[in-house]
């Protein structure tokens, strides 16, 4: 566990900036604690006296008024932490936050976090990039409040795709963790009843299908056509790209792939990786995915998205143990949706989003 918690730590650019040595010395130092879905991690008027470090999992930052009402502003998934604006300016929580599915969690002191930005200015420097990085998706959700409910619906759907998507055996998209209509209704500040009269008229018309009641995305490219004055207002993952708010409204998806870790002996199998333009793997800084495993050189492959085609591609990076597609060892080759290729010992699976 001990391992697998310094790997987790590794994958935030903010500590992963101050090295393995310091991953792994907070590792032990600030234990990590699971959450339930569902759990509120912090209240509006919590002292925000630690840092939160969301090391596996998805949470939901929103507003609640007196009578219970709830607006999301923003999901966020790991790695990532909050809370760091109010701690950095000894202010209670401005927010309230809750588990999305099951997370971990860990907790630094404020005092034991300013002296480690103080002694990491590099570590200082990726956080102030998330934090910009954070506060342009919430511009952008400001003006998505304005925009119509079918818009802001289609994000919400496609923003929940992208976290928890999975082809069912009709090749429909459905989600991991159920999202119901009243849930729909809280996260956009509306009624049950307004929600299912766009649903149904979705129903209709194609853009979704009902699989034991619950939803199922069928006509993506109609639901990205009409979420796209609005997208990437909702969904932030720490070293995103941030392609898609300078074009005022997104030419091109965030994250339209990933990888996911499937050999059975890693401890982080079964972890997914999002790919947003290009993505190096390997074992250490400054690859931004680090895996430990044998043969896995300290940059030993980087995935990436043609300039022209969209397309994805995986590249070898001049290594002894090379890289392994459908058999064979490749030094570059295009992959396809389901792809699986290998590093040394170690299986990944390529899924286009």
């Amino acid at each position: 566990m001990a391992e697998l918690d310094a790997i987790l730590w590794e994958q935030n650019r903010i500590f992963a900036a101050a090295g393995s040595a310091t991953c792994a010395d907070f590792s032990q130092r600030y234990p990590t604690q699971a959450h339930e879905p569902d759990t509120v991690l912090a209240r509006v008027g919590d002292p925000a006296s630690e840092l939160r470090v969301l090391l596996t999992g998805t949470v939901r930052i929103f507003h609640e008024t007196p009578d219970g009402r709830q607006t999301v502003v923003k999901l966020m998934r790991a790695p990532n932490v909050f809370g760091d604006i109010e701690l950095l300016h000894e202010l209670d929580f401005l927010e309230n936050v809750a588990a999305v599915d099951s997370i971990r969690l860990a907790l630094i002191p404020a005092t034991d976090y300013q002296a480690f930005l103080d002694a990491h200015p590099t570590a200082t420097k990726r956080h102030l990039e998330h934090m910009a990085a954070a506060f342009c998706v919430v511009a952008r959700h400001e003006r998505a409040m304005l925009s119509p409910l079918e818009e802001r619906l289609a994000n919400l759907l496609l923003s929940y795709a992208e976290l928890f998507g999975q082809l069912n055996t009709c090749g429909d998209i459905v989600f991991s963790r159920p999202l119901s209509q009243p849930e729909m209704a809280t996260s956009l500040g509306v009624s049950t009843r307004a929600i299912a009269q766009v649903l149904s008229s979705w129903h209709k018309t194609g853009l979704l299908a009902k699989k034991e009641r619950k939803v199922a995305l069928r006509d993506l490219a109609a639901l990205r056509k009409l979420a796209l004055p609005v997208r990437g207002s909702l969904r932030y993952e720490m070293g995103m790209s941030l392609d898609h708010l300078a074009r005022g409204g997104g030419e091109r998806e965030v994250a339209s792939a990933e990888l996911q870790l499937v050999s059975d002996e890693h401890p982080l199998c079964g972890q997914t990786f999002p790919i947003c333009d290009e993505l190096i793997v390997g074992s250490q800084v400054p690859s931004q995915l680090r895996l430990v495993g044998a043969a896995i050189e300290a940059q030993h492959c980087r995935i990436f998205r043609a300039t022209t085609g969209g397309k994805f591609w995986v590249e070898d990076l001049q290594t002894a143990a090379g890289t392994w597609l459908r058999g064979k060892r490749v030094s570059r080759a295009v992959l396809r949706d389901g792809d699986e290729f290998q590093l040394g010992g170690t299986r990944l699976r390529f899924s286009e989003r």
